[in-house]
């Protein structure tokens, strides 16, 4: 779905398995940052 939604972009996947196992996920761990 996303590369048909952003053709030029590169599509990078980040595992999430731990993040998600203790009740977060990316954005949990980047909210602060951004």
């Amino acid at each position: 779905i996303f590369k048909e939604l952003f053709p030029t972009k590169e599509i990078i996947p980040i595992e999430c398995s731990r993040l998600i196992e203790q009740g977060g996920s990316l954005h949990c761990s980047t909210m602060q940052i951004l």
